[in-house]
């Protein structure tokens, strides 16, 4: 117990080591995955409020200490563990702004420490339907993640940063700002949700009359919000219970929930409406794990079951066209993500053909280099909506 495999008697790991069982390789990558996970857990039990929030980008080798950055400082961070306890928290040194990091460190031959980090550098951009004219919008802040647009466009609700706060932009300008995890529109652009998880496991999500702030609900113990009806008066997401095969719609004016669509071995996420509130488009994870974009019509707090859903194409993050029309979502082209297209039948909505790419995204700017689950597509009658990251790396000596 408390045995750090090193020069302590009667070490078991040891033995095994000089018998040739175990390698010192071994036992240093263990080292640094246990003093990974113990860094995580203490943050998220005691968390650091006398450095704000530091996140972990690497294992330094010998197995008592971890590389953190801070989004927004330029420094990196040494966070040194003994016997599993945290112990000290020092600055090293000052490198470039890492806003979302990750990275590893390696030791050399001559036993030199170097740290190889990497961050992405996120942008919001907009799209022609026609998959022309890829443009970037002018960045308030230094990362912009898209979580969604009004119908007409004017109305952009961003997140800042990652993690960061959920941010309504009119027309350019800052509306409403929410210290939360993420946030979705109305597609009239009156109804702001924002849903928070806090470190304790509560979590909280808050509807907001946008044109009276002042003016808004909240309902506790929510799962994260996906989308909401063209009048914001519902929104979509996981059952209360967290039930990732199920989607139910919460009301705003007596918040109740009601599960709409369940599955028994599919889980389901990112639900969102069509313009005109007839249909849901969500992802489906099948068992194979293989992601499907899928229709189904909505009829209020009716339930529509399996039968009656459309699958309509491998893929996922998908948006409806402002027509309902055709769908727009994220697919795997070549083995790149890219974004595809979908006809659809304009009563029915079962597709008219196969997909079709409107815009590849092969180099180093691409959904791909964003972090997981952070990539969202919307769409308003001034085209496409959502964000892109660009890798950015560099080399430090950490010893």
């Amino acid at each position: 117990r408390d045995c750090k495999h090193e020069r302590e008697p009667d070490c078991g790991v040891r033995s095994a080591i000089e018998a040739g069982v175990f390698t010192d390789e071994r036992l240093a990558n263990l080292k640094a995955l246990v003093a990974e996970e113990q860094a995580l857990e203490a943050e998220q039990e005691e968390g650091l409020p006398e450095f704000g929030s530091l996140f972990i980008c690497a294992a330094i080798p010998g197995g008592d200490s971890l590389l953190a950055v801070k989004p927004g400082n330029p420094s990196l961070w040494r966070i040194a563990y003994r016997l599993g306890q945290r112990v000290g928290v020092e600055e090293l040194k000052r490198v470039a702004s890492l806003s979302s990091p990750v990275g590893r460190c390696e030791v050399t031959a001559e036993g030199r420490r170097f740290a190889l980090l990497e961050s992405q550098r996120v942008s919001r951009y907009r799209l022609d339907f026609s998959g022309r004219n890829l443009r970037e919008t002018p960045p308030a802040t230094p990362d912009e993640y898209f979580l969604g647009v009004s119908g007409d466009g004017t109305g952009e609700m961003l997140r800042t940063g990652y993690p960061g706060d959920a941010v309504l932009h009119r027309n350019g300008v800052e509306q409403i700002r929410a210290a939360t995890s993420t946030g979705v529109l109305s597609g009239d652009g009156n109804v702001a949700w924002f849903h928070r998880r806090f470190s304790d496991g509560r979590s909280r999500t808050t509807a907001i009359n946008v044109l009276q702030p002042g003016e808004k609900r909240e309902f506790e113990r929510t799962p994260p919000i996906w989308g909401a009806s063209w009048d914001g008066s519902t929104a979509l997401l996981h059952a209360p219970a967290g039930d990732r095969r199920s989607i139910a719609l919460l009301k705003r004016s007596n918040a109740l929930t009601f599960p709409i669509l369940i599955h028994p071995r599919w889980n389901l996420y990112r639900a969102v409406f069509s313009a005109d509130d007839r249909w849901i488009a969500f992802t489906a994870v099948k068992e194979d794990e293989s992601r499907w974009v899928v229709v189904s019509p909505f009829r209020g707090e009716q339930p529509v079951p399996p039968e009656e859903w459309i699958e309509v194409s491998e893929g996922a993050s998908q948006a409806f066209a402002p027509d309902g029309n055709s769908l727009y979502f994220l697919g795997r082209h070549d083995g790149h993500q890219c974004i595809h297209r979908i006809a659809l039948d304009s009563n029915t909505r079962r597709p008219l053909g196969a997909a079709e790419v409107v815009a590849h995204f092969h180099g180093d700017l691409a959904p791909a280099h964003m972090p997981p689950a952070t990539f969202n597509i919307g769409t308003s009658t001034e085209g496409l909506h959502f964000s892109l990251g660009r890798w950015q790396g560099q080399v430090v000596r950490v010893d």
